[in-house]
């Protein structure tokens, strides 16, 4: 069923080689599939749906999100609702551990510039939404270049993704005015307070972080790492 959801944009030519960047990756699409059997309440009624568009793949499911999960915190809450269930779905490989399957769909999708996952909670179901357009494709290029040059822990590469999308348009030659500098680095500040969760990361942990990514994206703006992307 994956092979039948598998799309790919047009590759845009580079030299030398051509990157090509898929839709729906496998991981995506088996993630939303078993959160949405996994940590359904079973005492709603109701059936999933899963629709697919031309711009989208949407996952509706059944019941309301467990208590203490909101679409804000669903990224570093975690709360078992059907935990022999879910262990049994872990030890058949068919889903992450508890709490890691919606990092590692942020990262692929903010990796491949992409918006992270879109979470909403109706009055009796929830929809998730992933996205088919990409930001900007420079994205594209500054996240492997980042990857490639730094070794970036998963929160950082998570991070990174959704700054690049707000931070991409506006960098150029930015590290040679001051104002812009200042602009860039208090925007790092506010993801990183809005992404790590307090705990297990303190204002001192969050602070470093953020001087750490932005120090990842100085470096590869004077080094030509964005006007490379935008040559392309």
């Amino acid at each position: 069923m994956a092979k039948q959801y598998r799309r790919s944009l047009k590759p845009r030519r580079r030299s030398p080689k051509i990157e090509t960047v898929s839709f729906l990756v496998l991981f995506n699409i088996r993630e939303l599939l078993a959160n949405a059997l996994v940590h359904r309440p079973y005492t709603t009624r109701g059936d999933i749906f899963i629709n697919l568009y031309p711009d989208r793949l949407e996952v509706h499911n059944p019941g309301l999100l467990p208590l203490g999960v909101t679409p804000a915190n669903i990224l570093h809450t975690s709360i078992k609702r059907n935990e022999l269930l879910a262990k049994v779905f872990f030890d058949l490989k068919l889903m992450e551990r508890e709490g890691s399957g919606y990092d590692r769909m942020y990262e692929a999708l903010l990796s491949t510039g992409r918006p992270g996952p879109v979470v909403k909670e109706g009055d009796d179901r929830v929809v998730v939404t992933v996205q088919r357009r990409i930001v900007n494709p420079e994205i594209v290029d500054f996240m492997i270049k980042a990857d490639q040059t730094f070794a970036l822990t998963q929160k950082e590469r998570i991070t990174l993704g959704l700054i690049a999308q707000e931070v991409i348009e506006r960098v150029d030659r930015w590290t040679e005015k001051e104002q812009t500098q200042a602009e860039v680095k208090s925007l790092i500040l506010d993801h990183v307070f809005a992404t790590l969760p307090d705990p297990p990361f303190t204002d001192l942990d969050k602070e470093a972080a953020a001087d750490r990514l932005f120090q990842h994206v100085w470096h590869l703006s004077a080094s030509g790492g964005f006007a490379a992307a935008s040559a392309v």
